[in-house]
């Protein structure tokens, strides 16, 4: 029989998330999860209606609810130049 052996520095570790609210990261809508105010994890969604959904979801699994991030200042033509 062979065991596989765990060592527990290679690991990922992920805190429990005690956290949810609605982002814009990557130019894409995202829910994000937060432990003790840190980034957790983010759930990527196609659409802001998808995102909404995710965060409610994660909000009735007993998620506290915090306030949408900042949304990012838009681009116009005069930056690009």
């Amino acid at each position: 029989m062979t065991v596989v052996l765990q060592f527990p520095r290679f690991r990922a570790y992920r805190p429990k998330p005690d956290a949810v609210r609605l982002a814009f990261d990557f130019n894409e809508w995202c829910a994000e999860l937060r432990a003790s105010g840190k980034l957790a994890r983010r759930i990527h969604c196609a659409s802001l209606e998808e995102a909404r959904t995710e965060v409610a979801r994660q909000e009735a699994a007993g998620l506290r609810r915090l306030p949408d991030a900042p949304m990012p200042e838009p681009i116009g033509e005069e930056d690009i130049a």
